[in-house]
């Protein structure tokens, strides 16, 4: 590509020798061509740019797994991470139009367990009643119309199998994050040092027998400061008149084995097979994300079961044909009735499908049956 204006710098230096009365207006018009071959390689580079981060930011909602099986909680000694512990963050500031407004959120949440083997359920160790979520677990909990905390977590299936009751974790999580929120009246701890918080207190409960769980949960703040902290590949997505602005990262080991806070006894820890290892993730490990939100910016955060089967363009998509709808709850819960519509049609290309196929080289097609669990803010 670039060889192309060496050459023709070759030869226009070959011909003002030859030519030197020519020099001056040669030399004009050659500037002028470097000139414009310049600025079209800048902006080539440009776009190009744009689309690989665009592909990057897409082939992330990829790393979560997957058709008929389980999220692992083993992973192999060989591998390593996949993704890195670094936070985004945007500048705190006024309201749009520059004033210091009190910010107000209005939340609804929507969820839909997907269908499950009855006789698992019986078989299961746990003396617990089946999760109206599923493995998916949530809260919020408002101090006021303008201080809101609120997020998801998802028990990985894995445990499920072995007769262990998935979502109990994700559901002592969530109950944990509420009450260390509601204990901080003045909201000096920062999401990550709730996560941490939250999660000692059911290590020492002692109410989880085993268990791993994902989770993603964000403050707002009166100033319309968003704090969040990531751990696992639960997703949250800040958009404004209904474009994708912020989004965190999912946290993956390796395929379809998430970031995950698990509480593993002693007895089973010594069962782990040579050359593996059980995956027991702490606190510090969650990412942290502040966003600066604007009035009528919809926050979501969602569970895989959302982010396995459809791109945030399906959920531009979606805003914008709810966009003047007042009933948000109708808008939440429509979307969640969409996303597990999707996620039982075997001809739908879900982001799912479309990552095993590239990864095995083989057509796929269909969505993911999982829990879908997705909480929905709009800032007032």
């Amino acid at each position: 590509m670039f060889n192309t204006p060496i050459l023709r710098l070759s030869t226009y230096t070959r011909l003002i020798r030859q030519h030197q009365w020519l020099s001056v207006v040669l030399l004009t018009l050659f500037m002028g061509l470097i000139s414009i071959i310049l600025t079209g390689t800048t902006s080539t580079k440009a776009v190009a740019s744009s689309a690989s981060s665009l592909k990057a930011s897409a082939n992330l909602r990829f790393n979560s797994y997957v058709s008929n099986y389980s999220r692992r909680f083993t992973t192999s000694s060989s591998h390593s991470s996949s993704s890195s512990n670094s936070a985004s963050s945007a500048a705190f500031g006024h309201s749009s139009d520059g004033s210091s407004a009190v910010f107000k959120y209005n939340v609804a949440v929507a969820f839909q367990p997907k269908d499950r083997d009855e006789n698992k359920l019986l078989k299961s160790k746990s003396k617990e009643e089946p999760s109206p979520t599923g493995e998916d677990n949530y809260f919020t909990f408002a101090k006021s119309d303008s201080e809101l905390a609120c997020g998801v977590a998802d028990g990985v299936g894995g445990w499920n199998e072995l007769g262990y009751d998935s979502s109990a974790i994700s559901r002592e999580l969530c109950k944990a994050l509420e009450k260390t929120y509601a204990k901080d009246n003045e909201s000096k701890l920062s999401p990550k040092e709730m996560l941490s918080r939250a999660f000692k207190q059911i290590q020492e409960e002692k109410i989880v027998q085993v268990g791993g769980t994902t989770s993603c949960f964000g403050t707002f703040n009166a100033d319309g400061r968003l704090s969040i902290a990531n751990l696992g590949d639960s997703w949250c997505g800040v958009f404004r008149q209904t474009k994708l602005i912020h989004e965190t990262r999912i946290q993956t080991h390796q395929f379809n084995t998430p970031f995950q806070l698990a509480i593993i006894p002693e007895s089973i820890l010594n069962q782990q097979k040579a050359g593996s290892r059980f995956i027991m993730d702490t606190p510090r490990k969650a990412d942290e994300y502040s966003f600066q939100l604007q009035k009528g910016d919809i926050v979501v955060f969602a569970t895989d079961g959302v982010i396995d089967n459809i791109a945030v363009q399906d959920i531009e998509l979606y805003l914008d044909e709810q966009e003047g709808n007042p009933d948000f709850q109708e808008v939440a819960s429509k979307f969640v009735k969409n996303v597990v519509n999707l996620s039982k049609d075997e001809r739908f290309p879900s982001v799912f499908s479309q990552e095993l196929s590239k990864l095995t080289g083989q057509f796929y097609s269909g969505g993911k049956e999982d829990d879908i669990t997705a909480v929905f803010v709009k800032v007032e």
